[in-house]
C-alpha cells in the first residue's frame, strides 16, 4: 500500500512539473518601445491627457518566430512597462507626480489603464518602471497597431524639452501549432 502511495506521489508530482515545462515552452515575450517628446510649458499640479500615439505590432513574426499563431494566443499581460529619459542626458523624473498610460484598440475603443505609477519621489532618477495592472492585452497585441496615451500630473515646470523612450515587453502564452 504505501509503494502504490508513494508511485502515485511521484506520479502527480512529474506530471505537475512537466505541466510547468509546457507552459514555460509556450510562453514568450513581445517587445515594443517607443519615443515620448514632453513640451515645456506644461500646467503645474493638474492633468496632462497627450493624444493617442499609434504604436505599431511586429506581432504576426512574433508569434511565426515562436511557431504560433494569432488564433492560438490565449494570454497576453504587461510584463513590465519602463520609461526612460534620453534627452537630457541630465533629467530626472522628478518633474512628474503621477503616471498613467493607457492602451486602445487603433479605432480608440476597449481603453484600459495599462501601466501606472502615482506619487513619484524626487529622486526617482532618469529610469522609472510603471506598475502593470495585469489587463488581459490579447486583443491589444494581436492587432497590427495600438493606442497609447498618457495622463501625468507635473509637479515641477520643465524648463527644456525632454525626450522619453518607452519600452514596454508583453508575455504572450500561446498554444503551438
Amino acid at each position: 500500500m504505501l509503494k502504490h502511495v508513494a508511485f502515485l506521489l511521484l506520479t502527480l508530482l512529474g506530471f505537475m512539473v512537466s505541466c510547468k515545462e509546457v507552459k514555460k515552452l509556450l510562453t514568450f515575450e513581445i517587445e515594443n518601445s517607443q519615443t515620448i517628446t514632453l513640451d515645456t510649458g506644461l500646467p503645474l499640479n493638474s492633468s496632462v491627457v497627450s493624444l493617442p500615439m499609434d504604436v505599431t505590432t511586429n506581432s504576426e513574426d512574433e508569434f511565426k518566430s515562436n511557431n504560433t499563431q494569432a488564433e492560438f494566443v490565449k494570454d497576453v499581460t504587461l510584463k513590465s512597462f519602463k520609461l526612460t529619459i534620453t534627452n537630457p542626458p541630465t533629467e530626472n523624473f522628478s518633474f512628474l507626480k503621477n503616471a498613467y498610460v493607457y492602451i486602445a484598440l487603433p479605432d480608440n475603443t476597449n481603453e484600459v489603464l495599462l501601466a501606472y505609477r502615482e506619487n513619484i519621489p524626487d529622486d526617482i532618477g532618469n529610469t522609472m518602471e510603471l506598475i502593470s495592472t495585469n489587463e488581459k492585452l490579447d486583443k491589444y497585441v494581436k492587432s497590427p497597431s495600438f493606442k497609447v496615451r498618457t495622463k501625468t500630473t507635473f509637479d515641477k515646470s520643465i524648463t527644456s524639452p525632454i525626450t522619453l523612450r518607452a519600452d514596454m515587453k508583453f508575455s504572450v502564452m500561446a498554444d503551438p501549432l
